[in-house]
């Protein structure tokens, strides 16, 4: 998910928006794949798995 897409969709602020994906991240639930700093894009980890593992 696109995390100001995130803080706009769900009608909540950029900060508490980021602290969620940081929680989500910390219990590997999510994985940021930008690599960016501002506007990052986080997958959810199973899925990330899986298309990288593909048996």
């Amino acid at each position: 998910m696109y995390h100001p897409y995130a803080s706009k969709a769900l009608a909540l602020s950029q900060p508490t928006v980021t602290k969620a994906f940081q929680k989500l991240e910390a219990l590997g639930i999510v994985v940021e794949v930008s690599g960016k700093q501002r506007g990052r894009f986080f997958a959810y980890s199973a899925y990330t798995a899986l298309l990288s593992n593909p048996s």
